[in-house]
């Protein structure tokens, strides 16, 4: 008997590691990887038990990878389209976690010059919604892209 209780004393001390381990893993969004990294590895020193992997691939690899089942959660620049959470096996909840900003420049300093009067006629109204929307005007010749 005493044989027995010491033999699943063993097995029980030899499975606890494993049995507390909990690995996430995530893929998407190559903007939030610094934050996320910083965040996951500042999360692993207070809770060693908890290891959270992320794969920087772009937001439709994460979508891809989520809606495939193959990771635990991932990060797109917005939000998934309805066609794609109907494919989606579970349901997916959108949260929020880094904010990116694009700043138009009409100074001509940069790659992307937006003229004055496309900047303050259009953003303030809600005319232009798109930053494509703006002309580029790149340093060698000139194009110009819309949306």
């Amino acid at each position: 008997m005493n044989h027995r209780i010491a033999l699943l004393l063993v097995g029980l001390a030899l499975a606890l590691p494993v049995m507390g381990q909990t690995t996430l893993n995530g893929a998407g969004a190559t903007f939030p990887y610094p934050m996320y990294s910083k965040w996951f590895s500042d999360y692993n020193k207070l809770h060693p038990d908890v290891q959270i992997n992320y794969q920087s691939i772009g937001s439709g690899g994460g979508i891809r990878q989520v809606l495939n089942g193959t990771v635990d959660f991932g990060a797109t620049d917005g939000p998934m389209s309805d066609e794609q959470l109907k494919e989606a096996k579970t349901k997916i909840l959108h949260v929020p976690t880094v904010l990116g900003a694009v700043v138009p420049d009409h100074t001509g300093q940069s790659w992307c010059q937006v003229s004055g009067q496309t900047y303050h006629r259009g953003l303030p109204f809600g005319r232009q919604r798109h930053y494509l929307h703006f002309y580029r005007l790149p340093f060698k010749g000139q194009s110009r892209l819309e949306h």
